[in-house]
């Protein structure tokens, strides 16, 4: 059997890995010069910018199988700091701690008393499952308005960087619905889970990263892959014939199985018509800078700011970068900061020019981190079609999409229809390469 996986990220490197394992012949085609895709890692100068994830939580089962099965060749595992569980979110034009226990949710004052009040009467909302209830109705009908839109709402904007009134619960966070129908509460099931977890010795989940940056997965992936990954291969076209056949300007493969594992955008153009992939996508802005760190007033000790669309900042999100890692990111007295514009604080982000989005980064990091001085550098990465958006109805979509696919011989990997974090994509990775294997049987 052969297989042509398309993209070489870490979704389609990691099909391509599980089907090496299992004795299946398998070709990556990449058409830029690098594997990652949007797991990428650039050093700019002293500085070390993450063009896409910052990290990933290390209790994934399927990230820590590749680990292992890579072995020798898997690279360095370097912990956040424990600083990372410490979160910012801005209320009333200024930052405030996020509640982390019972004594920060009593004493803290991020949330007003009726919030609070609000979130001891969620154990008694009965459970339910409306059909296609959204990500905001479920926080509404949970924790009422004010929390769903002061601190859900930017949580689900850090993750998707879209619209929580579009997006499916089921979809888009299907562990609240579990939580919901498993304890009948959110709250109580988060509560009886990490006691749960803490009566078993396990540790929290951590956020990790690796020496040298995200892009050292995929790069050691490659390696172990070797030449069954042609970088700067361009697909053009592929047609269903028996099997497939991959038209690159380099000339035709035949595959009896086809992967895409490309972007969704890239992945509905090439099916075209074949069969229809209707994926929305959000558009953000990520806008890395470096401050002196006497210039800036914030303490920083934490993993970042959230910034509630209702605050009027053009700033979803902020990732205080060199406090997560204590692995340079900066030089010496220096401090990183990785400043996520657009999603639904301002779909527009793009239609700005490069200097005009670097200059509201700037400006919003001065008003919400009082930055005195100007940034020792800037990077600005767009990202116009960034995350997939799974909205009402993705789910429905998807199970259709993938029972056609199946007839067709076609998988379709990466963030389009099962997570878009790299922990989802590496197990839906591993799913479709055993599935592969099954079908030779």
């Amino acid at each position: 059997m052969k297989v042509v996986v398309v993209g070489a990220g870490p979704a389609g490197l990691a099909v391509a890995l599980g089907l090496v394992h299992r004795g299946i012949d398998v070709t990556v085609l990449e058409r830029s010069s690098h594997v990652g895709g949007r797991v990428r890692t650039v050093e700019l100068g002293d500085y070390r910018v993450e063009l896409g994830p910052a990290g990933i939580l290390d209790d994934a089962p399927a990230t820590r199988a590749l680990l292992a099965d890579l072995g020798g060749d898997a690279p360095t595992v370097v912990s956040s700091s424990a600083r990372v569980n410490r979160r910012w979110v801005v209320r009333g034009g200024r930052p405030r701690v996020l509640p982390s226990g019972p004594l920060s949710f009593l004493f803290g004052g991020a949330l007003s008393f009726a919030e609070k009040c609000a979130l001891l009467r969620e154990r008694r909302v009965p459970a339910a499952t409306p059909p296609d209830e959204t990500v905001a109705a479920f926080a509404r009908r949970r924790f009422g308005d004010s929390i769903a839109t002061a601190f859900v709402q930017p949580m689900v904007v850090g993750v998707f960087g879209g619209d929580y009134e579009a997006l499916e619960l089921d979809a888009a966070f299907p562990r609240l619905r579990e939580l919901e129908r498993t304890h009948g509460s959110v709250v109580r099931g988060v509560l009886r889970e990490g006691k749960a977890r803490h009566a078993r010795g396990e540790p929290r989940p951590r956020l990790v990263s690796f020496e040298g940056g995200m892009s050292a997965l995929p790069r050691a992936m490659a390696r172990r892959l070797g030449d069954r990954v042609r970088l700067g291969c361009e697909v053009q076209r592929i047609t269903p014939r028996q099997g497939w056949t991959v038209d690159t300007r380099t000339g035709p493969i035949e595959a009896d199985h086809l992967v895409l594992a490309t972007e969704p955008e890239v992945a509905a153009m090439l099916l075209g018509t074949v069969l229809p992939l209707q994926v929305e996508t959000a558009a953000i802005a990520s806008v890395s800078l470096a401050y002196r760190r006497a210039d800036i007033a914030h303490a920083l000790d934490g993993f970042g700011l959230l910034c509630p669309r209702g605050e009027g900042t053009k700033t979803i999100g902020v990732l205080f970068m060199s406090s997560i890692f204590d692995s340079r990111q900066a030089p010496r007295g220096e401090v990183l900061l990785r400043v996520m514009m657009g999603g639904p604080n301002d779909p527009a982000i793009h239609a700005l020019g490069d200097d005009a989005i670097v200059d509201a980064a700037q400006r919003e990091m001065t008003k919400l981190l009082g930055v005195r001085g100007m940034p020792t550098f800037a990077h600005l990465q767009r990202w116009p079609r960034a995350i997939a958006q799974y909205t009402v109805g993705h789910l429905a979509r998807a199970r259709a999409f993938d029972d056609g696919a199946r007839t067709l011989h076609l998988d379709v990997g990466g963030t389009a229809l099962h997570g878009v974090g790299v922990n989802d994509v590496l197990r839906d990775a591993d799913r479709i390469a055993a599935r592969i294997a099954a079908s030779v049987r």
